[in-house]
Parts: structure tokens; sequence; C-alpha cells
């Protein structure tokens, strides 16, 4: 990365960005991602009830160490919403799936077509996935009740008294067979590699606020040093539950005001919000932007699919992606396992 991009000529280290998908607040898709940032307006919202009862955490008293000071994020709509059919996914375990991995799915899926790999076909022997994920508090709720068996036991304090205490979470889904597809981060990166039949280096990783642009320096390393010849990264962040901002403004790093002003002297904190990213990388010089310089054992020039497991991209049905929700929200709920459609 360190040569200059508009040097002449294709270098065998050089690796480019082929392909890209995006969801963020007020945009659905990159065209409008780009329409946001040459027009921007803000998105910062209240926090729906959809997604927890914010008035029960909203609170100035900072005595209060359940609560947050401030109720204002930006958030993905329908966050619940995917359609496992399309990919051969069956309903129970795609109520298990972090909905983070569900997004990522849909992101990479795009992101191929966006490379116009989904007719032509491409390397899925030597595709690797690499993603930046977090906690998003899906795994809590998943596991909601073994926390109410632990709390009736007393093994928190006190023993709850009352026997009806696991009731009050009937509606979450006991764990099984497939749970650990909600449980470990891993299993997005894998759940991608799994579902397009992609079978090179597949993991996820978090380094917080640079998480995306590490996963992408580790997809352009592994490509330079010839472990792979097309690379997927990026990330996904969703807040599904409280826990984050309560922390977060118990440290006084989120805005009282709502706003986000960089650098400015009226800064006062910064707003929670979610999105998620897919680039898929190859060798340049073509594409968007390459990355040059630093050496490596990437081959020179565009690379052709090599015979063996390519074709064109193939799951489920064929239905559209986003037509049926895996996980539709009722009541107060989240778009956690309580709320799947069966």
């Amino acid at each position: 990365m360190s040569s200059a991009v508009g040097s002449a000529g294709p270098r065998r280290d050089d690796v480019a960005i082929v392909g890209m998908a995006c969801r963020y607040p007020g945009a659905r898709n990159v065209n409008q991602y780009w329409r946001l940032l040459t027009a921007p307006r803000a998105q910062f919202s209240a926090v729906p009830d959809s997604r927890w009862r914010a008035a029960a955490f909203l609170s100035d008293d900072f005595r209060d160490a359940a609560a947050a000071y401030t109720d204002t994020m930006a958030l993905l709509p329908d966050v619940g919403c995917f359609d496992a059919a399309h990919y051969g996914i069956p309903p129970r375990r795609a109520r298990s799936m972090d909905p983070q991995g569900r997004l990522l799915i849909d992101l990479a899926r795009e992101a191929i077509q966006d490379a116009g790999w989904e007719a032509e076909g491409f390397d899925r022997e030597e595709t690797s996935v690499i993603t930046s994920l977090t906690e998003s508090g899906y795994r809590e709720l998943s596991t909601l009740r073994v926390r109410m068996r632990q709390l009736a036991g007393g093994e928190f304090g006190a023993r709850a008294a009352d026997p009806r205490l696991p009731e009050t979470v009937r509606a979450v889904d006991r764990l099984h067979g497939t749970s650990v597809a909600g449980l470990l981060l891993n299993m997005g990166p894998n759940t991608i590699s799994s579902v397009f039949d992609l079978h090179g280096e597949s993991y996820a990783l978090d380094s917080a606020c640079s998480g995306g642009l590490m996963a992408v320096a580790n997809a352009v390393f592994a490509l330079r040093a010839g472990r792979c010849r097309i690379a997927l990264a990026g990330g996904a962040q969703l807040i599904l539950t409280p826990d984050l901002l309560v922390g977060l403004c118990r440290v006084g790093a989120i805005s009282r005001s709502g706003r986000c002003l960089p650098f400015g002297a009226e800064a006062d904190g910064f707003v929670l919000g979610e999105g998620a990213g897919v680039l898929v990388h190859g060798p340049g010089p073509y594409g968007t932007g390459p990355y040059r310089g630093g050496g490596g054992a990437a081959p020179a020039g565009p690379q052709r699919p090599r015979p063996g497991r390519t074709g064109p991209l193939r799951t489920g049905t064929g239905a559209h992606p986003h037509r049926r929700p895996a996980a539709a929200g009722r009541g107060g709920g989240h778009p956690g396992p309580s709320r799947a459609s069966r």
C-alpha cells in the first residue's frame, strides 16, 4: 500500500475491490449510501419499542447502574428479516443464527453479484471469508432460559422464590442442536462459506471500531501471500439489547445531545449506530481502487477461475432474498429467537 495508486501498469501485489454491498441507516445499498454521503442527512432517532422498551432504561440518575441517559441511536430497520429458504437454511437453524450473520449472508450474495460472478462463476475452492463481528446481544437473548434457571437456583444471590420465574421467558426458544449458530461469532463467516460452498479461510475477528478495516487488511494480506485467490471481507454491527448503550453511558461516551460532531468544540460524545458492509477482493488492477505496494506472492493481473470448484452462484430456490421474514417482531419484542415465524 506504500506506492502511489496512480503509478502505471499492474503490479504482482495489486489487490482490487471487484464487488461491494452494504446496509446503513438510510441506505439499503451502495448507490443509496453514495447519495447519503453527497447529501448528508442525520439518521438518528429514538430506539423503537420493537427493539427494546427504551423508556424502562431512560434515566438521568447516574446512581442507576442499569439506565441510559439517552435513547437516540442510528438503527437499521427490519433486522429480523431473512429468507432462509432462499439459501437452503432450515427454519429452526435460521432462528438460531445471530441476525448479524444473516445480514452478512445477504450482503455476501449481493457483493458477489456486484462483481458480476453470479452467472459466470468464480473459484470457490480458494475464496476466503473474513468478517469483523462483535456481540450483538443475541447470545444473551438465546440463553435467557439458562440464566433464569441460574436465578431460580440462587447462583447470583438470593434464590428466586417465584416458581413461575422461568415461564417469564417462555417466548424464547429452548437451546437445541443448532443453537450454536447464534452463540459463536465465528459461525457468521463459516455459514457464508457453507451457503456459497467456499473453501478458503473463514473466520471472524473483533477489534472494536477498527474491525472492518482489520478484516480488509487481513484479506489483502491473504491474497498477497497466495493463501487465497478471492476474499470476501467486511463486518456488521447490530445492537439488539440495551447493554452496550447502558455501558457506554456509564462512562459518558454517548452524546447527550444526540449529535455526532467529530473534532467540534461542542462535541459531547458519539451516537451508537448499526451497519454492515462486504467487499469482494481479487487480484488487481481492475475494479475499484486497487491497493498497491508492499510485496507479496499474489499473481499479477486479473485471474480467471481455475478448473475445479467453480460455477454460477446458486442458492436455494431463487426467491428474492428480502421477501419473507424469518423473524418478525410482535408486541414489545426483539429480532430474537422468540420472534421467528414458523
